[in-house]
């Protein structure tokens, strides 16, 4: 087998497992931001800045890392909201909804957040009603145990929490008045530690869909780096794996080729070498022949010569 055709095949190889390569590169292989193994799973449609190309992620999914936190940044809140965990088959993500940070996720949800610029929106399907309420600050703290101090709402005589609407506020028999209700999406962990509740923002997105590549087991990325239609493709592992298990099996029938293109070659050349030898054999014993012929022409030739000069 030439050179060429040798180039041929594996060029042919090449093109064959690219997309597979692309799918499962490690380059787009699952990551996390914090070390310590804890934190969301970033992969498609998310990827993190600065560390991964952007053909691993979809537009607007784009997150980064700082402190060991995962952030995302939502063009509304003008700022990066920490994401707390990401339900890649429900397609849905879970932000801490911090009411000490600096821009305050929840006086924007008081004034009617909207997720206009990102590809998220609330998670209708577990959306409950929320009060907030404004308490004097000479109320007995304890009596408020169950329900979510807003400190970036708060001013120097009154505290702002936020409630489910179900509880209502003359209850607690406090100086305490609702201020507004709204509908969210949240859920919370409670804090022993701290003896805290931790609220966290419920959000989904639809595009682009994957839930069909997760119901099969598959993973959902772009086609190919210069593509926007989005396919299946195994995941990073079982995607390796069937590219190694595809570049082996082709060598393999390399290998096998260039086996028996040598064998064929090496048949060949000895019938063509044996055929040579056989022909300069045959060749040999003619002229040999033609030599001793000669010899006894030329012999009889003289024996004549003689016996008619001596007669």
């Amino acid at each position: 087998m030439g050179s060429f055709h040798i180039f041929h095949f594996l060029s042919l190889l090449l093109l064959s497992t690219a997309e597979i390569g692309f799918c499962g590169s490690d380059s787009c292989k699952p990551s996390k931001c914090r070390k310590d193994g804890h934190g969301p799973v970033i992969r498609f449609p998310f990827r993190i800045k600065d560390r991964q190309p952007p053909y691993c992620g979809y537009p607007g999914f784009d997150v980064s890392c700082q402190d060991g936190n995962t952030l995302i940044h939502i063009p509304s809140v003008n700022g990066d909201v920490v994401v707390a965990d990401i339900d890649y088959r429900e397609e849905r993500m879970k932000i801490i909804a911090d009411p000490n940070s600096k821009d305050c996720i929840w006086r924007l949800l008081y004034k009617g957040l909207n997720f206009s610029g990102s590809p998220f929106v609330f998670d209708s399907s577990d959306t409950d009603n929320f009060t907030f309420i404004s308490c004097s600050k000479t109320r007995d703290s304890s009596e408020l145990m169950s329900v979510y101090n807003i400190s970036c709402l708060c001013d120097p005589e009154h505290e702002v929490f936020v409630l489910e609407a179900t509880n209502t506020v003359d209850t607690m028999q406090l100086s305490c008045e609702p201020m507004k209700t709204i509908a969210m999406s949240l859920s919370y962990d409670y804090n022993s530690g701290i003896r805290d509740y931790i609220y966290f923002i419920l959000l989904r997105w639809d595009v682009p869909g994957c839930k069909e590549c997760k119901s099969k087991g598959r993973e959902c990325g772009f086609k190919n780096q210069s593509s926007s239609d989005i396919v299946c493709f195994d995941n990073h592992a079982k995607g390796l794996k069937k590219k190694y298990e595809i570049i082996g099996a082709s060598i393999g029938s390399l290998l096998l080729l260039i086996t028996i293109a040598a064998g064929v070659k090496v048949c060949f050349s000895w019938k063509l070498n044996r055929k040579l030898d056989l022909e300069n054999e045959i060749k040999a014993r003619a002229r040999k022949k033609k030599a001793m012929c000669m010899t006894f022409c030329q012999g009889r030739a003289r024996a004549c010569m003689i016996r008619r000069s001596s007669a």
